[in-house]
């Protein structure tokens, strides 16, 4: 498809799900929430979404290492418009579009690129179990109200989770630091099975 052809059918989709999504609001009242808003704060949120974005680009970098060397602006254009298209279509779509894109323009394998966003969503998901448990036992005891025993079982579960969390980042990186030959893994899995491993 021809670049001008294909700026104009990105563009008409763009307004076509633009329209489905506002399809049931009313301009006016769109229109007077918006100037009530403080134009400090919306500008505040636009450039930490942008930062946001950024961040996560270089990180997906990081992550991509392994499989091949990728360009920083390709990397964040193509998380961008991953994020976009999870704003405008159902289903996350831009979870597929995004390493897509990303593995097309770089030459990279598509699957090995998709599973570097299976890994992403891993890694938010420990940050959030970690937050979550610092929230628990750091914050005021009059913060969070109810019964004593359910609050109790909670920070217990915070503790789990950030604990696990912590653990299934640091023993595949603490495995990967060694060979698979030395140490405790041979003795559970035996000199055999581990040079099979390693083959």
């Amino acid at each position: 498809m021809r670049p001008r052809l294909r700026t104009i059918v990105i563009s008409l989709l763009t307004l076509g799900l633009l329209a489905y999504c506002f399809r049931k609001a009313d301009p006016a009242d769109v229109w007077a929430e918006t100037r009530r808003a403080d134009p400090g704060l919306l500008i505040l949120s636009v450039v930490i979404t942008a930062l946001t974005y950024a961040i996560r680009a270089f990180r997906w970098q990081f992550l991509l290492a392994p499989i091949g060397r990728t360009r920083y602006r390709v990397a964040f254009e193509t998380t961008v418009i991953g994020f976009a298209a999870n704003s405008l279509i159902p289903g996350r779509v831009g979870e597929v579009l995004r390493p897509y894109l990303l593995a097309r323009r770089e030459s990279l394998n598509a699957t090995s690129a998709f599973a570097t966003i299976i890994l992403e969503r891993a890694l938010d998901l420990a940050a959030v179990l970690v937050l979550f448990a610092v929230f628990v036992f750091v914050s005021a005891p009059d913060a969070i109200a109810g019964d004593p025993g359910q609050l109790a079982l909670v920070k217990f579960g915070g503790m789990v989770a950030a604990g696990s969390a912590v653990a299934q980042r640091i023993v595949p990186w603490r495995l990967s630091r060694r060979p698979l030959h030395d140490g405790w893994l041979s003795r559970v899995l035996g000199q055999d099975r581990v040079a099979e491993l390693g083959a």
